[in-house]
């Protein structure tokens, strides 16, 4: 199979678009931009599709998907019982980085939930994404659009580098405007609940809304947390040895998700002091191996500054993907995953990277950022 790279532009886009949208009713797989990522779209009232999805992906298939539609007029062909608390929050935050989770349709392919009796349901906001809806007319169903497990795509490219020869056309309009997958909300659950953070977080909802909501539970589940995840975000079957296997209800729950080939140490501190005191610790043990870093210019050229105050450190090999100034989490969350590329492809053999604090967007980069770096002693 070849993989067709479409290129958005405002001269012939919607002639493109239209060939693309009538495939992708047909059954075929289809690059997606959306504001948060690029995403693996297919109709999802055909369970063919969907279970290709799962295969291309690599993706285990108790690890449920999020329906796109274009407007809220498609709502009955997904869900069944729609709360009122949907209309408050349709009305602020959609099109936008919002995935609620719903009673699900009967007319759906279980595959789409997992076999579960819930939907996650989402309106993007990006141009592309939204007039390819338009056109396709149908619910379509697009988590992130890499291999699972690796970083989530956020330019077209990385989709390439993913899934090239495996799905038949990327749309591609350029660098994704936020960089993070969409807030995942719990509408079924009383009170609603965050099941995987993005830039509209609790506050934010309460600001806007009145709208009371629990927060998301930590992002890190260590071995033990695994074996005993949350109730409330968790359903659980018994298999046939009698242990217990939960089905997550959202994606982003269960399984180690963007992470690199490489481990990533995340250094830790109330300042920049302490954040290069942490790095410098680190450094003096792996000096022999080559580094990776991640962060902005001005802590880069700190750190620097201290190796070449310290005896023997100087000569630490580095592979660095910084953006500008200071560190900014809103900037650090748009570069993430792109950075987590570029420094596997360089072949660095560990990714050093500094903290933010879990506030405002800090929340949903840390759980990124951890869970990525699950693997790795922290």
């Amino acid at each position: 199979m070849v993989t067709k790279l479409i290129t958005i532009d405002q001269a012939g886009s919607e002639r493109k678009l239209r060939t693309v949208a009538a495939a992708l009713v047909q059954g075929a797989l289809v690059g997606m931009p959306t504001e948060t990522v690029y995403g693996l779209a297919g109709n999802a009232l055909l369970p063919d599709t969907v279970r290709r999805i799962f295969a291309v992906k690599g993706r285990p298939q108790d690890n449920p998907l999020i329906i796109h539609l274009y407007d809220q007029s498609q709502l009955d062909q997904v869900s069944e019982l729609v709360p009122p608390e949907f209309y408050l929050l349709y009305r602020e935050f959609c099109p936008g980085p919002l995935t609620m989770v719903m009673t699900r349709s009967q007319a759906l392919p279980s595959e789409v939930s997992a076999g579960l009796d819930t939907v996650a349901i989402r309106f993007p906001a990006q141009r592309t994404a939204r007039n390819l809806l338009r056109l396709a007319g149908v619910p379509v169903v697009a988590p992130s659009g890499n291999l699972s497990g690796s970083p989530s795509p956020t330019q077209a490219q990385h989709m390439l580098d993913d899934l090239d020869g495996k799905i038949e056309y990327i749309l591609d309009d350029g660098p994704c405007a936020l960089g993070v997958e969409s807030t995942v909300l719990d509408l079924t659950a009383s009170p609603p609940q965050i099941l995987r953070p993005g830039v509209i977080t609790a506050e934010l909802i309460l600001e806007r809304t009145g709208l009371t909501v629990r927060e998301a539970p930590s992002a890190v589940l260590t071995k033990a947390s695994r074996a005993v995840p949350p109730a409330e975000s968790q359903t659980e079957d018994s298999s046939q040895s009698g242990s217990v296997i939960f089905t997550p209800r959202s994606p982003g729950q269960k399984y180690r998700h963007y992470a690199p080939q490489a481990p990533i140490f995340i250094a830790r501190g109330k300042d920049r002091r302490e954040l290069i005191t942490s790095l410098l610790s680190r450094i003096e043990l792996e000096a022999d191996r080559r580094l990776g870093f991640f962060g902005a210019e001005d802590t880069f050229d700190a750190l620097q500054k201290s190796l070449s105050e310290m005896n023997g450190l100087q000569s630490a090999d580095f592979v660095t993907y910084l953006y500008p100034g200071s560190e900014q989490v809103e900037t650090a969350t748009h570069e993430l995953f792109a950075a987590l590329r570029k420094l596997d492809a360089a072949g660095v053999e560990l990714i050093l990277t500094p903290a933010f604090p879990r506030q405002g967007f800090g929340i949903a980069y840390m759980d990124r950022l951890e869970r990525a770096a699950e693997s790795e002693e922290k």
